[in-house]
């Protein structure tokens, strides 16, 4: 048999052909079950286009590789077998090739890969999608067969119109039940009637003033351990004057999560931020946090459309938060740094957003690139722009009062490199923590004095990040080997944020309206982490937080067994004298609330304070990629 009967290179495009084929229809499939569990995204034709658009062409990405291989495989084979794998007698192997090996890929997902990165295997994916091309390729096999069969003169009855005929109609047909199924599951929701909820407001506690101050990642043992040496005086007041518990978590304890079901009373699914990230390719209006994980999707975003996936933001919360109610009952309402905040929401009151400082993203960005959403009223940031500061603006004495041992000075691990990848460096994420929490403390001071709003909550992430850095220099009996270098001089800095903390507390406590509740959360606890994802970092998050509620509509000295964090926003609007709203995951803490005051006011109830559609999208900023590499230094993405 000659060359010319072989696989040539003029069978190259064809097999790319057949590559991006095949693979694009998997990106099909997969955009087409996003939208299924997406149902918001239905609603946009814009999102839904390039949502397929985006999800075909990633995996088109994906065909062009798997095309060249095969070509460059069968290539290979008809000159070792002397086979005849070139023009029409190239496709029928081809196919064969490819549902087999596409099979036996898919019998190994589905048996190992089901608790992922999201959670979110599909299985129905793999069979829909074998189903699709087992019948597709057989098609394709009979529309390219001679006009007649070797066994007669009887006509081929698939031609290529029909094939592509009948692929148009797959298409239309899968496409249009999509549609149908994800309406029906979005016509589930159900909307509030706008006067019954502004009549449901006639009642409300006016008088009612809460603070809350949130400490990121604050771990119980170790406020035991300080307590118990006579440290945190200002915590230790709350707690025996009002009542603490474990504060339970979410089951993904991934703080944008957790802090926006406290402030809704919602559970993700229902409130929208399910990650740090959530994905919008370009051409969309509305953003998306589920998908079928496992099938390479998470990987090609990043490798070829990072530009989509993007840090979560106010307008990705699909409800309303606390402050927004509050807002639409006239009472005034203060936000300091709290997550997913920016851009900045109006409401009757300021908001500072969790972008003011640059804890979450690179500080070496410009302030230029965040003009815009910073602050609620924006005429604030010029107002506050003293406040905030940046990492290289601390004092040697202000790091010799957690790092004695240094004498103020710089100092890294003694295995530290140089030329590691410099935002895994402990000092750097301690001088960002400690620089964002003196920002929000004096940024929170100066506003809180100056309107004294009926709800105020100020939000610090420096226990979280220290405890991801400086863990094993705090406890280093539950680590192999940590250098005893390192914890002389690092070792006290995990307690001192604690107590710096503290400190903080002590001042807005001293200027907090008389008769203030106040509520101490963290969104879950700490411990050790054994399989870090990135150099240095050895604390990992516990399921459990601290809850700590004090003031005069709270029992007195009590501890309970467990507080659930979706139960903060029913028992706030509780206290205010509004109703709950049914479509809430929590419920009111009947438990921690004075009992004179609940036999005054039982708790009440309203079907929903949602009253129409809130688009969830996402914000796009110049910071965006900078938001990105801080998130990945914490080692909360790859």
């Amino acid at each position: 048999m000659s060359d010319t009967s072989r696989t040539r290179l003029k069978d190259l495009p064809l097999s790319i052909l057949l590559g991006i084929g095949f693979c694009s229809l998997l990106g099909f499939l997969l955009g087409l079950r996003i939208l299924n569990w997406n149902p918001d995204l239905t609603t946009n034709l814009q999102s839904t286009f390039f949502l397929l658009l985006s999800t075909s062409y990633l995996y088109a990405i994906l065909g062009l590789i798997v095309g060249i291989l095969f070509w460059v495989l069968f290539f290979i084979l008809s000159r070792i077998l002397g086979k005849d794998f070139a023009g029409r007698k190239f496709v029928k192997p081809w196919i064969v090739l490819y549902c087999v090996l596409s099979g036996l890929i898919f019998i190994y997902l589905a048996l190992t890969r089901q608790d992922l990165r999201s959670g979110n295997f599909d299985n129905f994916i793999l069979i829909g999608y074998y189903l699709s091309i087992i019948a597709f390729g057989w098609l394709l096999i009979r529309s390219l067969q001679p006009k007649t069969h070797l066994t007669g003169n009887r006509r081929r009855n698939v031609t290529l119109p029909k094939f592509f005929g009948i692929t148009a109609l797959y298409f239309v047909v899968i496409f249009s039940y999509t549609l149908f199924t994800a309406s029906v599951s979005d016509s589930d929701v159900d909307y509030g009637d706008p006067e019954e909820i502004k009549a449901s407001m006639k009642n409300v506690n006016d008088d009612m003033r809460i603070a809350i101050v949130g400490w990121d990642g604050a771990e119980w043992s170790i406020v035991q351990d300080l307590l118990a040496k006579g440290d945190l005086p200002n915590l230790r007041s709350l707690i025996e004057e009002g009542v603490s518990a474990p504060f339970k978590s979410l089951p993904s304890t991934k703080s944008p999560l957790v802090w926006t079901s406290i402030a809704t009373g919602k559970l993700p699914s229902k409130h929208g931020i399910e990650d740090f990230g959530s994905f919008q390719f370009p051409g969309m209006v509305n953003n998306f946090a589920e998908y079928p994980d496992g099938l390479g999707l998470y990987r090609l975003i990043s490798r070829f459309m990072s530009q989509a996936d993007l840090p979560v933001t106010s307008t990705t919360r699909r409800c309303k938060a606390i402050w927004n109610i509050l807002s639409e009952a006239n009472l005034s309402v203060g936000l300091i740094g709290y997550w997913a905040s920016w851009p900045a929401e109006a409401v009757n009151g300021f908001v500072v957003s969790d972008r003011f400082t640059y804890t979450l993203f690179n500080p070496r960005s410009s302030i230029k690139s965040l003009k815009q959403g910073q602050t609620y009223p924006s005429e604030l940031l010029n107002e506050l722009s003293a406040f905030c500061r940046l990492p290289d603006s601390i004092t040697d004495e202000e790091r010799s009062r957690f790092m004695p041992a240094t004498g103020g000075k710089q100092a890294y691990p003694d295995d530290w490199d140089e030329d590691q990848y410099e935002d895994w460096n402990p000092l750097y994420q301690f001088e960002l923590a400690y620089t964002a929490a003196e920002s929000y403390r004096g940024a929170g001071l100066y506003l809180y004095q100056k309107y004294r709003p009926a709800f105020f909550t100020v939000y610090f992430q420096a226990v979280d990040m220290i405890s991801h850095f400086f863990w094993q220099y705090h406890r280093p009996d539950e680590f192999v080997s940590v250098p005893e270098n390192d914890v002389a001089r690092f070792g006290n800095v995990l307690p001192e944020t604690y107590r710096y903390m503290d400190e903080i507390l002590g001042e807005f406590l001293n200027v907090l309206e008389p008769g203030t509740d106040v509520l101490i959360l963290s969104d879950h606890g700490f411990g050790f982490d054994l399989n870090p994802r990135v150099s240095f970092r050895t604390g990992e998050h516990r399921l459990h937080g601290i809850f700590v509620a004090s003031g005069p509509h709270f029992q007195n000295g009590l501890e309970l067994d467990e507080i659930n964090v979706l139960d903060i926003t029913p028992t706030l609007l509780h206290l205010y004298g509004l109703p709950v709203a049914e479509d809430m995951d929590g419920q009111v803490l009947t438990d921690v609330i004075d009992a004179d005051f609940l036999d005054i006011y039982p708790p009440q109830q309203i079907k929903t304070y949602e009253t129409g559609r809130r688009v969830s999208s996402i914000t796009r900023s110049d910071a965006d990629a900078q938001v990105r590499e801080q998130i990945r230094a914490l080692g909360y993405v790859n």
